[in-house]
């Protein structure tokens, strides 16, 4: 009974029968007793306090007899909880009562009650949802002009951005050129500075000496960095996939040179080539082409030979008359997607292309045919589809593609046949009754170690494994085929709270998955031994990761991962805005220090330098409007300062006067009328002019 009724004061928030109660305990035996039970699920009644007054209540009448650092079931204390909550008063209260308080206990998942509170804090967005694409062009009927292709000057930036990498650096993907360590830490990548880029460095300026950086590729062997004024990569250069016309292995980021006068809008990379689309549409390919993933023809000793040192655009008849606005790349193929939702598709076909390969004739009767080759040299569009909507987005594993229509749907071509994926998510706790799940309003996939991940609108992310042929027996009976099978995808991020919600995900080695939540820190979640269930407020998740912050990332907007074990995650932070300077006129000047003869202001008269200090050697008198002003200097600051005053003191200096006639100067102040200023110069009896000031 003792227990529900503190429980039931506890919950209803009534601070005066909490008072009542502890007060009215027997002994201390069973005050402390009653200050530590716990409610059927073993959480802590300090821990399940809401309201500050109960707080207050609670910890005036528990003095040392609570453990104010017990835990919860997530492996957190009751500063955890309100910091998290965003309550700051609950926690103040707690921290003042209870000095004790420890804030270095760290949850389960490893956050401690200050990680919780940065969490809650809502992050200054540098960018909007509307600059996920900040270079894509507008659409228009009118047929481009060669010219589009060219380099547009890139718009002035508002906020500074930053690529930071970490994990292995077995294959040289992390940019750093000091050493090829890996890095159990996020390091800032420097690109290389532009020192021979005009006009010179200021803030309009910034963007081409600074630029801004727009998205990343991690392959295996290799990466790139887009930003708005050059594609840069880095990495194994073997069989030409850098694109800086030769194969050397690049430790720090490279400019792709031969893409220089091109806008380029996108970015994709394969284990052994690259692929980039510009602002025009036009398509640029280089790397290996063993597999036909180039989209053109090359020719060597042999097909092994068969490489492009240098980015050759893809010239091939079906992509003349198409915007290409996105792609796609894997060992085997390349896809690429057009702005009225056409996608294309070439390489080695094992199912993923969309389309089967044509038989070719043998003989002039052409009564023999030969076996079905599976390479698809040229580009070739996919037909198959019949969908109307227009492609957000394409992605791919070396035997499947996936689309992402608009509208949120999402398809995998895979073993020669295309399938619809269901993302669905349990409905609210008040609404299960009707067993009715509700589909989830996807917005971007992403693909890596044979998967791919979905990233829906609300801010949660799906994980399935598209089905694996004849080439991939092996693969199966694994962990990724066996627990997330394209028939049934599974949720594996969903958050409760806002700041929580991922905006982005990507997949590394051996399924590591790396969210990015709303509030611009990245989570990196590694495969459970034992798959758990997890419950709360009604809500039942299955949780097959477990997931811990990366440290020392804040501000990410986009997160990446290579098959290699490199990660990468781009940074933005807003600028601040120009300091605006209003412009400083000699009139402006001395009407601040003008002060009458007639008045006997102090206060007033301690804003000028007073006679004999040893920065005064001039005194000035203006007369203005009938009223005279006093004011003393020096006159090599006024020559400095005014060309009217280096005159006068010119004069002066040849005359050799002490003190000089008024002189008539074009000086002018608001508020008055428009007769001219006159402007007697004094010098000090130990300061007599003895030369001509004259250049």
């Amino acid at each position: 009974m003792r227990n529900t009724t503190l429980l039931s004061a506890i919950r209803s928030h009534d601070a005066s029968l909490v008072t009542k109660l502890l007060e009215s305990a027997n002994s201390n035996e069973a005050k402390k007793s009653l200050l530590n039970e716990k409610d059927a699920s073993g959480t802590p009644c300090l821990l399940l306090i809401q309201d500050t007054a109960v707080m207050d209540a609670f910890l005036t009448n528990s003095s040392k007899d609570v453990d104010v650092n017990a835990l919860d079931e997530s492996g957190g204390t009751v500063l955890h909880r309100t910091l998290y909550d965003g309550s700051l008063q609950l926690a103040l209260n707690v921290l003042q009562r209870r000095p004790d308080a420890d804030l270095t206990v760290r949850d389960k998942d490893g956050n401690t009650c200050l990680d919780l509170l940065d969490l809650s804090i809502n992050q200054t967005s540098a960018i909007t949802d509307g600059s996920k694409k900040p270079r894509d062009d507008e659409d228009s009927d009118e047929d481009d002009d060669d010219s589009t292709a060219k380099k547009q000057k890139p718009h002035q930036i508002r906020y500074t951005s930053s690529v930071w990498t970490w994990g292995s650096n077995s294959n040289l993907q992390l940019g750093h050129a000091t050493n090829s360590n890996d890095r159990q830490y996020p390091e800032r990548v420097e690109l290389t500075p532009h020192l021979h880029l005009k006009p010179p460095v200021s803030y309009d300026t910034l963007s081409e000496h600074k630029p801004n950086i727009l998205m990343m590729s991690l392959s295996k062997y290799h990466s790139t960095i887009l930003t708005d004024t050059h594609l840069y990569t880095f990495g194994f250069g073997v069989g030409g996939r850098l694109g800086l016309n030769h194969e050397e292995t690049t430790l720090s980021p490279s400019v792709v040179h031969a893409l220089s006068d091109y806008f380029v809008s996108f970015v994709a990379t394969g284990p052994d080539h690259t692929v980039a689309v510009t602002g025009s549409g036009e398509v640029f390919t280089w790397g290996s082409n063993k597999w036909g993933q180039l989209g053109y023809e090359t020719f060597g000793s042999n097909i092994e030979a068969a490489s492009v040192l240098v980015p050759t655009e893809v010239t091939h008849s079906s992509l003349k008359k198409v915007k290409i606005v996105g792609a796609a790349a894997t060992k085997y193929h390349t896809v690429v997607f057009s702005n009225n939702g056409l996608i294309f598709t070439w390489g080695w076909n094992i199912g993923q292309l969309g389309y089967q390969q044509q038989q070719q004739h043998q003989g002039s009767t052409g009564s023999n045919l030969t076996a079905v080759s599976p390479l698809q040299s040229t580009p070739r569009k996919i037909t198959s589809l019949v969908q109307s909507d227009n492609i957000l987005q394409v992605a791919a594993t070396n035997n499947a593609t996936a689309i992402l229509y608009e509208k949120g749907d999402v398809y995998v071509i895979c073993n020669h046949e295309t399938k619809r994926i269901s993302l669905t998510v349990p409905p609210p706790p008040l609404l299960q009754s009707s067993k009715s799940s509700l589909t989830a309003s996807i917005i971007k996939i992403v693909s890596g170690n044979h998967q791919f991940a979905a990233l829906s609108k609300e801010g949660d992310v799906f994980l399935w494994s598209p089905p694996v042929g004849a080439e991939g027996e092996a693969y199966k009976n694994s962990w990724q085929q066996v627990t997330f099978p394209q028939s049934k995808p599974k949720r594996i991020w969903t958050a409760r709270k806002l700041a929580m919600a991922a905006k982005d995900v990507a997949i590394g080695i051996d399924s590591c998955i790396l969210v990015v939540t709303e509030s611009g820190h990245v989570y990196s979640g590694t495969r459970r031994k034992e798959v758990k269930t997890k419950e709360a407020k009604g809500y039942k998740d299955v949780v097959y990761f477990k997931f811990a912050q990366v440290p020392y990332l804040r501000n990410i907007r986009f997160i990446y991962a290579s098959p290699s074990g490199a990660f990468a995650a781009i940074r933005y932070d807003e600028l601040p805005p120009p300091t605006v300077l209003a412009p400083i006129t000699l009139r402006d000047d001395l009407k601040k220090i003008m002060i009458p003869f007639s008045e006997p202001d102090d206060s007033s008269l301690a804003r000028t330098a007073l006679p004999g200090s040893p920065f005064v050697d001039v005194r000035l008198v203006i007369r203005h409007n009938g009223q005279e002003y006093l004011f003393s200097a020096h006159q090599i600051i006024l020559s400095a300062r005014s060309q009217l005053f280096l005159r006068v003191f010119d004069e002066v200096g040849k005359k050799g006067a002490i003190e000089t006639e008024y002189y008539q100067a074009s000086v002018e102040f608001e508020g008055t009328s428009d007769a001219p200023a006159l402007i007697r110069v004094s010098f000090l009896k130990e300061f007599s002019p003895k030369r001509s000031f004259q250049r």
